[in-house]
């Protein structure tokens, strides 16, 4: 679990976490805010269990997905990355009833009860690093089935105690090769060749099973030993992850205030940094509301990994306000005081994080004419990169003049309630991150507010936190 997407965001918050300078007498209360706008389907009618079973669940680990329908697992069509679609075997879904499926971002699992044919189902399931576990319980017999997204030129399976091996070479892609290993436990438990897949059957639940989906064939040590790790040691790991994430990441707490539009701006801000979080940003524009939600260091890797050229950067004018986003981030008060920081570090770190960007920003501010972005502000763009060259040529051990940077706005940004009028595009998406941390809401609006950089200007060293020597 240490390589998860999630495990390296809470490193780089690690280094550089935004907690508040001073105790608050009430914390937000993050587990509830979250779960208060879990995605949930209910419904004890078949017809509409059956319309909307089509659209479930995305269960993430950063860099891959599995989306689930409201099963819990694939039962229905749908589209994935993984080559085998994974479900129940139920011989007739239209029967469906006394349906109750959620997905619970808090703990990053899919919980789904249901009855089909009279009979009680229970589907408990998450994901992460590619792998897939799920528990199933049933007053029925359980039937699993693996089948086949595609037509395939070489299609076998290798079975032993409590495992199995599926291996799918595609018609005329003799290099491609998708190999997914299940292991499983339960009583009784039968594997069955089918036409269009397999189907794991178990007599008597619970039937737990875990897949692993990879590219080469494994060692024969690797294929005989099962990944024997039980459902709930794997599913409390999971949630440790997605717990950590939601402790460290920026938040803010609209339910004191009982418009409608503020319910809708918590619960699109959940959305959202889920999203972030599901997301492994390459583009490191479209990440940048990651420095101000507590993980500069994750948008600064996607700018040292860029797919695009760090020379051709100033080609886009918009990395000013990025780069203004991470010193804003790297050098707030909140990090200051969670690192212990002296004053001089704290100028060390202005004049490294200065220095770095300004030959880019030199660039970019000779391509502000070609500016595309519409909420920013080009004016003040123009006025924030002179600021940048000119701190960046002064003397290296005065850092006053970067504070200056932190203190100017820089973007022209839509109101709140404008963002909440549109629908939640990537692009919207970004925009009411960005508003949020701008503080672009209503005055009236009573909002809790805990690790989000402003973007307002601030004032960024705070008195040493330990002894200068």
């Amino acid at each position: 679990m240490s390589t998860l997407f999630l495990r390296i965001l809470l490193i780089f918050t690690t280094m550089g976490a935004i907690l508040p300078s001073e105790a608050q007498p009430q914390r937000i209360d993050r587990k509830a805010l979250i779960r208060r706008h879990n995605p949930e389907v209910k419904s004890t009618n078949p017809y509409i269990i059956n319309k909307v079973c089509r659209d479930g669940f995305t269960l993430t680990d950063g860099i891959n997905m599995f989306h689930t329908d409201v099963t819990g697992l694939q039962t229905f069509s749908g589209d994935n990355v993984w080559p085998l679609a994974v479900g129940l075997n139920l011989p007739d879904t239209t029967t469906l009833t006394n349906l109750e499926a959620k997905h619970d971002r808090w703990s990053g699992k899919v919980d789904s009860r249901f009855l089909h044919r009279g009979q009680r189902y229970h589907v408990e399931t998450v994901f992460t690093q590619g792998d897939i576990a799920t528990r199933i319980t049933s007053d029925s017999i359980i039937e699993v089935a693996f089948r086949s997204r595609e037509k395939t030129g070489k299609y076998k399976k290798e079975t032993g105690l409590n495992h199995l091996l599926v291996s799918l070479q595609p018609n005329g892609q003799k290099s491609e090769r998708y190999i997914v290993l299940a292991g499983w436990y339960g009583k009784n438990v039968r594997v069955k060749k089918t036409d269009d897949g397999i189907i794991l059957r178990c007599k008597k639940g619970p039937l737990e099973l875990l897949f692993r989906s990879m590219r080469t064939l494994p060692t024969f040590i690797g294929f005989n030993r099962i990944y024997e790790i039980p459902y709930t040691e794997f599913a409390l790991s999971v949630a440790s992850d997605w717990n950590a994430f939601w402790m460290e990441c920026g938040l803010a707490d609209f339910s004191a205030t009982k418009a409608p539009e503020a319910q809708l701006a918590e619960k699109r801000m959940v959305d959202a940094l889920y999203g972030f979080a599901s997301k492994p940003y390459s583009d490191w524009w479209t990440g940048t509301p990651l420095a101000l939600y507590g993980f500069p260091g994750q948008l600064a890797q996607a700018i040292n990994s860029t797919r695009v050229k760090r020379e051709n950067l100033g080609r886009r004018p918009e990395f000013i306000a990025t780069a203004e986003a991470l010193l804003r981030a790297y050098t707030h008060p909140y990090v200051v005081e969670k690192q212990y920081l002296t004053s001089k570090e704290v100028e060390t770190g202005e004049v490294v994080v200065v220095n770095a960007y300004a030959p880019i920003i030199k660039e970019a501010v000779e391509n502000l004419d070609s500016l595309n972005v519409p909420y920013l502000n080009t004016e003040a763009l123009r006025e924030l990169a002179n600021k940048w060259l000119q701190v960046s040529t002064d003397t290296v051990s005065d850092s006053m003049a970067a504070e200056q940077l932190l203190k100017f706005p820089i973007y022209r940004l839509p109101p709140l309630l404008e963002t909440l009028s549109e629908p939640l595009s990537d692009e919207n998406e970004k925009l009411l991150l960005l508003s949020i941390a701008a503080r672009n809401f209503p005055k009236e609006w009573q909002v809790k507010i805990e690790d989000i950089v402003p973007l307002t200007g601030e004032k960024t060293v705070t008195s040493p936190q330990k002894s200068e020597e």
